[in-house]
């Protein structure tokens, strides 16, 4: 896992100026520290409203928001949660092949990740899905997001407010 900024605003960047609509799920819990950073990421994104973009805190619940890509007419999906890897610095981030969701990357979902880019993708013929991987290093109930998930966090928030805030 690498950390992509540019990978991440040329994304942004080639969307917002296609007119693409893109919606950003995050995903989380809220109760086990590091691993709200999906859903920590999306609420702070819905706070600064950028135009072209959509985020919604969706918890640990992925399917109760299964029907928000097509409402809010999608081109592009990112959906956002915590992955772990003992053996990688805790909150560094990186891009992961949604086809392989849940084959390679720990997680803690009652139903696999790749399930619902099979769905999106076969609903959404010409949606493309990016999915942004945190690595953690515990989900410890109640526990305290370390400071390092804190850092990654902003500079998300930033990467996404640099990229797609409006042009003066």
């Amino acid at each position: 896992m690498t950390v992509p900024p540019s990978r991440l605003t040329g994304l942004l960047t080639r969307a917002k100026a296609a007119g693409q609509p893109i919606v950003l799920l995050g995903i989380g819990n809220e109760f086990r520290g590091d691993d709200a950073i999906g859903h920590s990421l999306a609420q702070g994104l819905e706070e600064r409203d950028l135009p072209g973009l959509k985020a919604f805190p969706v918890g640990v619940a992925l399917e109760n928001s299964t029907h928000v890509v097509a409402r809010h007419h999608a081109k592009v999906l990112i959906l956002v949660d915590a992955v772990s890897d003992l053996e990688q610095p805790l909150g560094q981030w990186g891009f992961f092949e949604p086809e392989a969701l849940d084959s390679f990357i720990h997680s803690t979902h009652s139903v696999p990740l790749n399930l619902f880019v099979s769905y999106w993708r076969k609903e959404i013929p010409e949606l493309e899905v990016h999915f942004i991987g945190v690595n953690i290093h515990g989900t410890a109930m109640f526990k305290e997001v370390s400071p390092e998930i804190l850092e990654t966090r902003q500079e998300l928030l930033d990467l996404f407010s640099s990229a797609l805030a409006p042009s003066r």
